[in-house]
């Protein structure tokens, strides 16, 4: 039978006592500053030494310890390099040296409250201080998933109503904290904020995975005021972070802040207000707008491809602009309230105002979204912004709002090493598209694919999307350049640095700190690209967290760090969902695995090379993700070795009837290609045709019309739109070149299609040889 909470917390505190009573710790007086560092070790420790390093930053920055005590407890990791026992929990005094006073008592978990209370009790008892700061040391997960996760206890975590509980019987419950700092990523959040507020008057965070904070801040921390302490950590732990970043190759934004925590309810309140007004336009009519809104605001704690893993937090301050016209009011009271709170911000990207919010979106595992819900409805944060996300949550996870089978992609003309694609979306799935990309596979001798490309830049236009496909594949080379092993699987960051997904095993290695021990990483690494030489450098990488469910850049690695790399190809088949719609590529079945295994050192690297396969092994396909996140993937298309756009001359009066603003033709199997861009010049709304079409004097039969865009049937005064003509191979007759066409354009009135607004007849010349159309 379970122990009560107040037995356990008594059980602790008396454990507490009895271990001090036996070692010589001699009982303080009373300093200036006690910085209290709860330290979860987790795997940060036992695969990364990461705390142990901290431990030495923290006595390297030789603080006063006349006047500053730094107390830490250490627990939550199987291994310690500095020899704390991992069947205990250790509770020490730093000073300037590495011999470190410490005790040792039953282990408990660090996601326990209780821990966390007894910690503080002992703290306050015998490191008295004027001052005290609290600095949790760990993972974190924003404000759903919590902090301190402990590797000794199935990952449990200490979540921000655990927080609360052991803040209250501790005996700072009454803002006796003058300061907490949380060295964990994604912490920096306005939920968290409101937690903090009884306990502490300012808190320091960061609003997105980070690579640790700065100690150089220990260093005459008495002699500071609590908000010039804060400052001075946002100041150091910005500029290392910032380092860190650059030379890693790293997509994180840097955003540092310093809350204020007497101002965190009234933001609370202003947030509440504000989402009053915003939930009843969250409507089928307007979700898609808003999702689009809300996939625009700066977001943190994204996984590899943005619905595999992540933690779905948005800057609250962007958010509340891109949402403003709900209620602009009441939006603007929002952003003054961020500023009163967030007193002190140091961010890379200036949309960034210092704190995030919980905003469901791309991750959209059901379970884990159904939890995360669970856990903020007891947080207390703004009610009607509860609601709110309640509300997304269910739009986003409901039935689809558009039919997305039958997508089918068609090749429009190359260039260089470039081959332009188009797929035309119906009017409903425009109304509710998200965003895409092109992708590119290799078909292999049995049928399977192989991922070699992809890019997720694109345009939509009137309905029709187009992408490039560039022929090139991402290798490892020999020092020479020429290709080991590809094509390679990898994904694109925010600032187009390549991600490369691999495993990693880094030998026992000796560091100033101790031995650091062996480890092997499933991880991605950072790689930037340079154009003129088509190599990719590696930088840091990420590492996969089993329990956050995630990849993290906490363990601060980079890719010269290990020792051995084993990269996995696999081949998949073509698999398909209960509708009979394909599904992306990474959710094909796997039907066989290359992998290339090497030392890591000079004798190779990354390159992309072009060209490597022939055409007729290679298929594209668009990837398209609607506003509710759902994923789908396009026919695959064959790679057709499409010639160059010819050059085409027109020759037209406009009569101030239409313009044609560029055009273009293409041969491809069956068909030519033709494509004008036309502009309605008349001040009625007017339906374009093409009509009355001769090739080198022989009359064909097609005919082809440009519509308008949204709720208008013809184009609109100076509106354009695309007049796509796919003329069929049969329409050519016998023709082996062409040499000129002419065709009309023909202005019909959308109201009354039997009224010709007027005619243009264009003359064309060009020289293109047909036999490819054949």
């Amino acid at each position: 039978m379970k122990k009560s909470r107040a037995l356990r917390l008594l059980s602790l505190v008396c454990v507490f006592m009895l271990a001090f009573s036996c070692v010589s710790f001699a009982k303080a007086e009373k300093k200036k500053v006690t910085v209290m560092v709860y330290m979860c070790g987790s795997n940060l420790e036992s695969e990364g030494s990461a705390a142990t390093r901290c431990l030495g930053e923290m006595i390297r920055s030789k603080f006063n310890t006349n006047d500053v005590n730094v107390i830490i407890l250490a627990g939550g990791s199987v291994s310690w390099t500095n020899g704390f026992s991992p069947n205990k929990l250790t509770m020490g005094e730093l000073g300037n040296s590495r011999q470190i006073p410490k005790t040792e008592y039953s282990l408990t978990p660090m996601s326990d409250p209780d821990t966390l209370t007894s910690f503080l009790k002992q703290c306050a008892e015998r490191y008295p201080a004027d001052e005290n700061i609290l600095v949790f040391w760990n993972h974190g997960g924003g404000p759903t998933h919590g902090v301190c996760q402990d590797e000794l206890f199935d990952g449990d975590t200490l979540s921000l109503a655990e927080i609360t509980t052991a803040l209250q019987d501790s005996p700072f419950a009454d803002h006796g904290l003058d300061l907490v700092l949380f060295h964990a990523c994604l912490m920096g959040s306005a939920e968290l904020s409101v937690v903090m507020a009884p306990f502490a008057k300012y808190m320091v965070a960061s609003e997105d995975s980070m690579y640790g904070l700065s100690y150089d801040w220990l260093a005459g921390v008495e002699s500071r005021t609590p908000l010039e302490t804060a400052i001075n950590v946002v100041d150091g732990s910005f500029a290392l972070n910032s380092e860190v970043i650059a030379a890693q190759h790293a997509s994180e934004i840097n955003s540092f802040s310093v809350v204020d925590l007497s101002k965190a309810q009234a933001l609370s309140d202003a947030v509440d207000a504000f989402f009053a007004h915003v939930t009843p336009d969250l409507t089928d009519a307007n979700f898609t707008t808003m999702s689009a809104q809300r996939r625009e605001s700066v977001t943190f704690g994204v996984g590899e491809s943005g619905n595999a893993s992540g933690f779905d937090l948005v800057d609250l301050g962007d958010l509340v602009k891109h949402y403003r016209d709900c209620a602009p009011a009441e939006a603007d009271a929002v952003l003054a309230a961020i500023q009163d709170a967030v007193v002190y911000h140091k961010g890379a990207v200036p949309a960034c105002t210092g704190l995030t919010v919980y905003h469901p979106f791309e991750n959209k595992n059901l379970q884990l979204l159904m939890y995360r819900i669970a856990v903020y409805n007891d947080l207390g944060f703004a009610p009607s912004y509860t609601t709110y996300i309640q509300s997304f949550a269910a739009m986003l996870t409901g039935t689809a709002q558009a039919n997305w089978a039958g997508l089918r992609l068609k090749q429009s003309a190359k260039k260089d090493q470039r081959t332009l694609y188009t797929m035309s979306l119906t009017e409903e799935q425009a109304a509710h598209f998200g965003t895409a990309g092109l992708t590119a596979l290799v078909k292999n001798e049995d049928g399977s694919y192989r991922f070699t490309w992809a890019d997720d830049r694109f345009t939509l236009e009137n309905g029709e999307l187009t992408a490039e496909y560039v022929h090139t594949s991402l290798c490892v080379t020999d020092a020479e350049g020429k290709p080991v092993f590809c094509p390679l699987r990898y994904t694109r960051d925010a600032n187009g640095n390549y991600l490369i997904p691999a495993e990693l095993t880094r030998h026992e290695k000796e560091t100033e700190d101790g031995i650091l021990p062996e480890a092997t990483h499933r991880g991605l690494i950072s790689c930037a690209y340079d154009s003129d030489t088509r190599k990719l450098s590696p930088g840091g990488v990420q590492v996969w967290d089993e329990k956050l469910g995630g990849y993290t850049p906490a363990f601060n690695t980079t890719f010269s760090d290990y020792d051995e790399i084993k990269i996995s190809v696999p081949s998949r088949t073509e698999t398909y969902d209960e509708n009979g719609i394909l599904l992306p590529f990474d959710e094909w079945t796997i039907t066989a695995e290359e992998n290339y295994v090497s030392a890591i050192d000079d004798s190779w690297g990354f390159m992309l090379l072009p060209d490597l396969f022939e055409n007729k092994d290679l298929y594209v396909a668009f990837s398209v993700t609607d506003s509710q996140n759902n994923r789908y993937l396009s026919e695959l298309m064959p790679c057709e070795a499409a010639p160059t756009v010819v050059d085409l001359v027109l020759n037209y009066d406009d009569a101030k009837l239409v313009k044609i603003n560029n055009a273009s033709l293409t041969p491809a199997s069956g068909f030519l290609n033709l494509s004008l861009n036309v502009t309605n010049l008349t001040d009625k709304e007017a339906v374009i045709a093409l009509e009355n079409l001769i090739l080198n004097g022989n009359p064909s039969e097609f005919t082809a019309e440009a519509y308008g865009s949204g709720d208008n049937w013809g184009l609109l005064q100076d509106e354009s739109a695309i007049l796509p003509c796919q003329i069929p191979a049969d329409q050519l007759g016998d023709l082996d070149t062409l040499t000129e066409f002419t065709f009309d354009l023909i202005l019909k009135d959308a109201a009354n299609p039997e009224e010709i607004i007027g005619t243009v007849p264009v003359l064309a010349t060009t020289s293109l040889d047909l036999s490819a159309v054949r």
